[in-house]
Formats: C-alpha cells, structure tokens, sequence
C-alpha cells in the first residue's frame, strides 16, 4: 500500500512539472484567424517569425498573440471602422495598446488578401511584409502609412487597389511584381519620397492619380500593355526628367503630366489619337516634343505655360485646339494645320516669344485673346483670300497687344488694328 501511494505521489509530481514547463496543450479558440498563422513559422522571403517587432528586431507580441489576444485582423474590410476584440484593426489595436505601441515592424501571418482600409492610419509603421499567399492589395490597404519606409509586394499580387499606398510619404522604392495587371487611381498618390518604381509588362491601365505628387520620381517606364494614362497619373511629379511611352497608349488623359516642371522631352506614341485637356500644363522645362499624326485633338490648356517649348509641329489630323492650349508657350514660330477650322479662346495668349503664325484657308472663326499679348508677334499669315480674311469670325481682342499691322492673305495684304 505504501508502495502504490509512493508511485501516485511521484506521478503527481511528475505532471505538475511537465505542465509548469509547457507541456499541456494549449486550449482551442473559436477565433477565424486562430490557426492561420502560427507565431513559430517562419514568413516567406524573411527569417523572421511572423509579428511585430521594434525599431531594433525585438519581438513585442508574435501573429499568434496579435490574432488571438488583440483580433488583429488584416484580411477583413474596412476593419479600422471595427473597435471590437474578436475583429479588430491595426490602427486600433497599435494605437490604443500601450503594449504594443513600440512597434515599428510588421510580418503579417498567412493571409490571403490584404484587405480595405486594412491599415488605414498606421503611420507609425515603418516596414510591413506580406507574406506569399497574398493575392490582392484592397482599396485605401496602407492609406496614410506616412511612415511606411519599405513594403514587398509578394509575386502572388494581381491587382492594386485605389489608394493603396496613400500619403505614403516616407516610401523611397517598390517592386510591383510581375502579376499585377492594374494600378488603381491613387494607388502612390503623394507618396513624396519614391524616387523609383518598376511597373511590370502585365499592366494595361495605369488609373487617374496614380503618381500624383509622387515628387522625387526621376524617370519612368511605361510597359507595352499600358493603353490608358489616367488623368493626373503623373501630376505634380516635379523631378521627373523622363518618361518613356510605348506604341500600345492610345489615350492621354487630362492633366496626366500636369506640372512636371523637370520633364524636358516627350516622345507621344503613334498609336495615341486625344491629348487631354492639361495634359503638359506648367511642364516648364518641356524643349521638344512630337505629336504623332494620328492626333485629331488638342486638349484645353494642354501645353499651357510650356515656357521653354520653342517649337512644335501640329499634324494635319488636328481639327480642334483647345482653350488656352499653347497658352505662355515659348514658341517662336507656328503653322496651323489645314484639318484646324476654330482657334479657340487664348489658344496662343501670351507667347512673347512669338513672331510669326500661319493660320489656314478652313479656319472660320477665332475666338477671343486667341493672339492676345504675343508680344513679339510681327507676321500673320492667311493662306485664304482677303474675301475670305473678311469673313472670319473674330472674338474680341484676338490680337490685343500685337505688333503686326497687317495679315497677309493670298490676294494681298489686310491691314488689322
């Protein structure tokens, strides 16, 4: 008897130790993210365990913890508007855990999509790793990540949606991988400091805004795929020298390279029949630039104040220059094409620089300031009859401030006032 009570006390012993040093098996949890990721594997592409880590590589709390005691979850919509436990989002839980508010480091556990508004507002992140499973960047996914430094897109990517990378501001390079076939509208939207980015051939759409005030970007390639160039795509891009454009783009959009103050010289693709309203607005360096033949129209204020554009050639497919579209150019001389049949309001207003201007026998009428304050302006000429001079439609102050005294017609000279 006192031998069997020896062994049982033993045993006690015994359970009580394995148990103290972790033996017994976690309980279950009926959390959906519980099991996705455990915290002891490791995140593809990195030798880290997945979780967040400080500014020196400390873990504060593994995916597991994260999950499973904080909710964190990344996959679900619009989960920075959900302050609740079992489904939570990064903004709220790193924000308000005092716990966790040293982190600066993310590795996401196994998760397939990345999904809206996922990471709305987490500026204090500095790095995020996605792990390989990830298929898809919702839309707003890392809006407003100001201090987001570096981020890898995994090769298993196929889209990215608008606003994605947000007022990244603080994110100096990214590779889009090879799968991704659209740019959303706004996806790097004024992400300031991204000084290159590899857009892959698989693209076809690059959406309205996309790089807008991405402001450190030098140069950029456009794939083969690209057809459209959304409006304000490149905006404000004030370091951009260069841009290469393939033959597949058959669309400018408005504003596309509005104030790209650095770009000096731009090759329009042949393919492309629509330069949009904007579309090289304030490109003060712009020097030379070829519009291809297939052009029909010339946006409003397309290449308005283009200060260093000396000269242009306009193809004889144009039929319509728009509003202010060569507007404070610094063109020196400039034929008209005979498909052009109105020149519109402030079409050329004020190209000091200016000095002489063939207009063609089709044209029927021209608007207001068309000329005005083309300073320099000393020879128009008409390749209609004075008959035909005569019957224009002239706005008022078409040639306000103009030097010249006379429009040479076919059959003799008109003398203008």
């Amino acid at each position: 008897m006192k031998r069997i009570l020896i062994v049982c006390l033993v045993l006690l012993a015994l359970t009580l130790v394995f148990t103290a040093c972790g033996g017994e098996t976690p309980a279950t949890t009926n959390n959906p993210g519980a099991n996705k990721a455990p915290g002891t594997n490791k995140a593809p592409g990195t030798n880290k365990t997945p979780g967040l880590y400080d500014a020196n590589d400390n873990l504060i709390a593994s995916w597991d913890v994260l999950v499973n005691t904080y909710g964190m979850k990344v996959d679900a919509d619009y989960t920075f508007l959900t302050f609740k436990t079992d489904i939570s989002s990064p903004y709220y839980i790193l924000t308000n855990t005092s716990a966790l508010q040293n982190g600066k480091k993310l590795v996401i556990g196994n998760v397939d999509k990345i999904g809206n508004s996922a990471f709305y507002y987490c500026s204090g992140l500095e790095s995020i790793t996605i792990p390989d499973g990830v298929t898809s960047i919702g839309n707003s996914a890392f809006y407003y990540c100001s201090g987001l430094e570096s981020i890898t897109i995994p090769d298993g990517v196929t889209s990215i949606g608008n606003s994605a990378f947000y007022y990244c501001s603080s994110l100096v390079s990214i590779t889009i991988p090879d799968g991704v076939t659209s740019i959303g509208n706004s996806a790097f939207y004024y992400c300031s400091n991204l000084e290159s980015i590899t857009i892959p051939n698989g693209v076809t759409t690059i959406g309205d805004s996309a790089f807008y005030y991405c402001s450190s970007l030098v140069s950029i390639a456009i794939p083969d795929g690209v057809t459209l160039i959304g409006e304000k795509a490149f905006s404000c891009c004030k370091s951009l020298e260069s841009i290469t454009m393939p033959d597949s783009v058959t669309s400018i959009g408005d504003f596309a390279f509005y104030s790209c103050t650095s770009l000096e010289n731009i090759s329009i693709p042949d393919g492309v029949v629509s330069i949009g309203d904007g579309a090289f607005c304030y490109c003060e360096s712009l020097v030379s630039i070829t519009i291809p033949a297939g052009v029909t129209s010339i946006g409003e204020r397309a290449f308005y104040y283009c200060t260093s554009l000396e000269s242009i050639t306009i193809p004889n497919g144009v039929a319509s220059i728009g509003d202010g579209a060569f507007a404070g150019c610094g063109l020196t001389s400039i034929t008209i094409p005979d498909g052009v049949t109105l020149i519109r309001d402030s079409a050329f207003y004020a190209c000091t620089s200016l000095e002489s201007i063939t207009i063609p026998a089709g044209v029927t009428s021209i608007d207001n300031s068309a000329f005005s304050y083309c300073g320099s302006l000393k020879s128009i000429t008409f390749n209609g009859t004075t008959t035909e001079w005569a019957a224009i439609e002239k706005g008022s102050e078409w040639n306000y401030g103009v030097p010249a005294t006379g429009v040479v017609c076919s059959d003799g000279t008109v003398t203008i006032e």
